[in-house]
């Protein structure tokens, strides 16, 4: 539901949702801060997605996977508040910590390289058969404008049309 809210662009309520979850289920709880420190960005408040980090710290500590994850958001964040060196730096640890290959793509798309990123994406397809959430999430909106996204769109037999309010998706 709350990733649902993120990739249609209903940021503000993404927040308040994930706000209000936190309280009623603690084991989802880092889950719910990734949405709101994700919806905080695209709504250009990085101080407040800054802000929300060190509480989330601790409930990755259990979990090589949050470890990663934590990590990579840590990158994302610097990334998008245009802290380049910075999120160099926490990808190189994040990616030894097990940081999925797709966050991986993203971080890369957002640090402007996006030969790294297709590499990874392709990488996932190839192995998958898919990428979760591609062509839907905010987040890969930086390799949008690149002929290699409607490729990638192709071969999981997708055709995506994007504009200001959203986008549509079909099947091929």
């Amino acid at each position: 539901y709350l990733n649902a809210l993120l990739n249609n662009g209903r940021f503000e309520q993404a927040i308040s949702e994930a706000r209000k979850l936190d309280s009623a289920d603690a084991g989802w709880r880092w889950m719910f801060g990734e949405i709101r420190v994700k919806a905080l960005l695209e709504l250009g408040r990085v101080r407040e997605a800054e802000a929300e980090l060190p509480g989330m710290d601790s409930l990755a500590s259990g979990s090589r996977f949050l470890r990663g994850s934590q990590r990579g958001l840590e990158a994302y964040v610097q990334a998008r508040s245009g802290n380049p060196a910075a999120a160099v730096a926490v990808l190189a640890e994040a990616s030894e910590s097990g940081l999925e290959p797709v966050d991986q793509a993203i971080l890369y798309a957002w640090l402007g390289n996006n030969d790294r990123a297709f590499d990874l994406l392709e990488a996932v397809f190839e192995a998958k058969g898919f990428v979760y959430w591609f062509p839907s999430r905010p987040d890969f909106a930086p390799l949008r404008e690149d002929r290699r996204f409607a490729e990638l769109l192709i071969q999981m037999g997708l055709s995506c049309q994007y504009s200001v309010d959203g986008h549509e998706c079909y099947q091929r």
